[in-house]
């Protein structure tokens, strides 16, 4: 996590940043529970090796039922080395092609820079 400084008029404040990944899968429709078993034992995985992630669910999307995977991250340095490990791990690799295969079409993903004011 990266702290700034800053400033509005006379008060003094410092900003914790942080990112968010966000990937959104969208499964086949009636391949919705399988795509959610595969996304939970792969987090499950993660989160036993200290990586901030989560799911959540959409279930009344214009497109169908969507997982969203979040993924909290201290910089993109973290970011940079989570995408290395990816490009390198077949476990990694088999998964999205099984996600693949069970979606409807390609997942999306976000990155989002988290700014939050803490007063000094």
């Amino acid at each position: 996590m990266l702290d700034r400084l800053g400033a509005v008029g006379t008060e003094q404040w410092k900003v914790w940043v942080m990112y968010m990944q966000r990937v959104r899968i969208y499964p086949q429709q009636g391949k919705e529970r399988e795509v959610r078993q595969l996304i939970e034992s792969r987090l499950q995985t993660g989160q036993a090796l200290g990586r901030k992630v989560g799911l959540s669910t959409q279930l009344f999307a214009p497109e169908g039922v969507v997982f969203i995977i979040t993924v909290r991250l201290n910089d993109l340095a973290e970011l940079e080395q989570q995408r290395q490990r990816d490009r390198t791990d077949q476990a990694f690799q088999d998964y999205v092609g099984k996600l693949g295969a069970l979606s409807h079409r390609p997942a999306t993903l976000e990155l989002l820079e988290v700014l939050v004011p803490l007063p000094s």
